[in-house]
């Protein structure tokens, strides 16, 4: 139907969602800093597990399908496990950056990483369909299956591979991706319509190619750059004091009346 495809197709949401981390982190905060990251990743599995499985008992009492998948997908207490290893990586990166980038020092452990991570992946796809209890566990051990698997790439020491061309433009998209998303809404708008209008096929292909991504990234950089995910660049004028740039160091210098 053409309300149907000209509708915003609604991508927002997870702003909702952001707003409420946003009121959770300076208490998150201070929790992870009283009882470590190991802790705080456990409790807030727990945590996310347990308000599921109170979805799961009490929901239906009160609200529709529909509505309860739409409150696990964007409240706050039902997928604050996914926040919190997102917070746990974060202080991990700050404070224990050196002991942690221990465990992906060497090839073998970033192997044996990636096979932990791919298993809690696994295990969560498997298990959640299960039954009402597996899948309030599910979507957790899948979480942190990828935070774990972000590891080696944070942590290890960076290769030819990292600094590449190809993987700079593929982390920058992965930052921005979310303001892409919200301003996917509106260019998408416009396509249906564009669609609805039967342009011929070479000029939806021009829009396609030559508008929709191109201009859709250059409208996200601005709201990447609000929220913080593109860090300003500073530039570093190092100006050395005059007289002192030329002096030679001390050590270097002859002793006062040493040799003529």
């Amino acid at each position: 139907r053409g309300s149907d495809v000209t509708a915003l197709m609604g991508s927002t949401w997870f702003v909702a969602l952001l707003i409420q981390y946003y009121l959770v982190f300076p208490f998150a905060l201070r929790l992870l800093n009283r009882i470590g990251p190991w802790r705080f990743m456990l409790a807030a599995i727990v945590f996310t597990a347990v308000s599921r499985g109170l979805m799961i008992r009490f929901g239906p009492e009160f609200l529709s399908p529909d509505r309860q998948v739409s409150l696990v997908l964007a409240g706050a207490p039902f997928r604050l496990s996914e926040f919190a290893a997102g917070m746990t990586i974060g202080w991990l990166l700050v404070h224990r950056r050196e002991e942690t980038a221990e465990y992906v020092r060497s090839p073998l452990d970033t192997f044996g990483v990636v096979v932990i991570a791919l298993l809690l992946l696994v295990a969560g796809a498997v298990v959640g369909p299960k039954s009402d209890t597996t899948w309030a566990l599910g979507d957790p051990v899948i979480g942190l299956g990828i935070a774990v698997l972000t590891l080696p790439l944070l942590f290890k020491a960076p290769g030819w591979i990292e600094t590449s061309l190809p993987a700079r433009a593929l982390i920058f998209m992965g930052v921005i991706s979310f303001p892409v998303l919200i301003v996917n809404d509106g260019m998408r708008y416009l396509a249906s319509f564009l669609r609805l209008q039967e342009i011929p096929d070479p000029t939806w292909w021009f829009f396609l190619i030559v508008v929709y991504v191109p201009v859709g990234v250059l409208l996200a950089y601005p709201y990447a750059l609000l929220f913080g995910l593109v860090p300003k660049q500073r530039r570093r004028r190092e100006q050395p004091a005059s007289g002192d740039a030329q002096a030679a160091p001390l050590d270097a210098q002859p002793a006062a009346g040493a040799g003529g």
